[in-house]
């Protein structure tokens, strides 16, 4: 099959739905599938990973690994790259990604029976309080569609509450191939929060800093962390800021605890299952997909959910977080810092869990679906194409 993956966003960030998407279309091309990707990459970016790109009419191409790159380098002429590869690259399949709604409108204006639909967040293509104008646009776009991925049974469950239409849940291939790393942190290492931020929890992340001033913690500021954000974390003489790293082992390495303390619908949590993979217990909070990221592994504890979103005077959508009573987090992590035999359990718990989630995990059930939906307009030569 010919394979178009197509994000508003760069093929080589950091973020879990980023590195899930390329984990996916990376697996894909192995299979032997012809694959290309549609993001927003400079040729700056792409010459510092040793690629020589070219450039014409405002579309960068490159090739890595076999995969074709059709680039913009702004959001606002991403429709170059994605109507030139529909013309150049002519996909059998289009796969619209993270924070796709524009790629979603040009690839159902071209082909809507070859298009599908990755929902990997409630704020991307989904609805989280916006004007019902927004809303019911998104609901058409949706319905064009040839199929809807999605990544939690919550995901699905969301998708028909809200739109009446069924999807598919498919778990990436997004951890790599291993080994990972066992970490035994027990007498080293921070509590730590990837992304602090409004949405994350930072709320009870600061207040667990605040009421545990012994305890040493770690935020890794990211994508959602405001300027307000940073300032309130480095008002904490017990919270270090570490930066972000493509090598996770550089940041488990450091870590004993990992704080997940999300208060919004979090479609999956992918960090979730990369602590665990490495030994790492996890905290995390009772909403959105946590609780299946966690594989049925302690802990799983309360948070009051954002259930509003208002205006501000900027025109922009903010949420309404509720207080938090954040003393069931206290004590749990409390235990778990001091308890070595608890630690070691959950730690074991952790790593074997996680270890059976991602074996089964690859690019196969993606292909599989997509021949299942056997799209009109699907060539003969890409059926046969497929690998057995």
């Amino acid at each position: 099959m010919k394979i178009l993956l197509a994000e508003s966003m760069s093929y080589f960030v950091l973020g879990g739905a980023s590195k899930a998407c390329r984990g996916l279309i990376e697996g894909l091309a192995q299979r032997g599938h012809s694959c290309a990707v549609v993001s927003i990459d400079n040729r700056q970016q792409l010459e510092a990973q040793g690629l020589k790109p070219t450039m014409a009419k405002g579309v960068v191409q490159v090739e890595l690994g076999g995969i074709k790159i059709f680039a913009s380098e702004t959001l606002e002429e991403q429709w170059r790259p994605m109507a030139e590869a529909i013309r150049t690259f002519d996909p059998d399949w289009m796969l619209i990604c993270e924070h796709g709604v524009l790629l979603l409108i040009s690839a159902l204006d071209a082909h809507p029976s070859r298009t599908v639909v990755v929902a990997q967040s409630i704020i991307t293509h989904l609805p989280t309080g916006s004007a019902a104008a927004i809303e019911d646009q998104i609901r058409v776009l949706l319905r064009k569609a040839a199929g809807i991925i999605t990544i939690s049974d919550y995901m699905r469950d969301y998708i028909q509450r809200w739109s009446g239409l069924d999807s598919i849940i498919l778990h990436f291939p997004s951890y790599g191939s291993g080994p990972y790393t066992h970490f035994n942190n027990f007498d080293s290492g921070y509590v730590t929060m990837v992304n602090p931020c409004v949405y994350k929890g930072i709320s009870i992340f600061l207040s667990l800093a605040e009421k545990l001033p012994q305890v040493k913690f770690a935020a890794i500021p990211f994508w959602g962390t405001s300027a307000e954000d940073h300032a309130a974390l480095e008002r904490l003489p017990n919270v270090t800021l570490l930066q972000p790293s493509p090598n996770l082992d550089d940041i488990f390495g450091q870590t004993k605890v990992l704080l997940v303390p999300s208060v919004w619908g979090e479609a999956y949590g992918q960090v979730v299952v990369d602590a665990m993979l490495r030994g790492i217990p996890v905290l995390a909070s009772n909403v959105g997909g946590l609780p299946e990221a966690k594989l049925g592994v302690d802990y799983v504890l309360p948070v009051n959910m954002i259930e509003r979103y208002e205006q501000n005077a900027r025109m922009e959508i903010e949420p309404v977080v509720p207080d938090q009573d954040v003393s069931p987090w206290v004590e749990t992590l409390s235990r778990v810092l001091t308890d070595r035999a608890l630690y070691e359990r959950v730690s074991r718990d952790s790593r074997e869990a996680a270890l059976s989630f991602v074996a089964g995990l690859g690019p196969i059930p993606f292909e599989q679906y997509l021949e299942g939906l056997a799209a009109p307009g699907k060539s003969a030569a890409a059926q046969s194409s497929a690998p057995n």
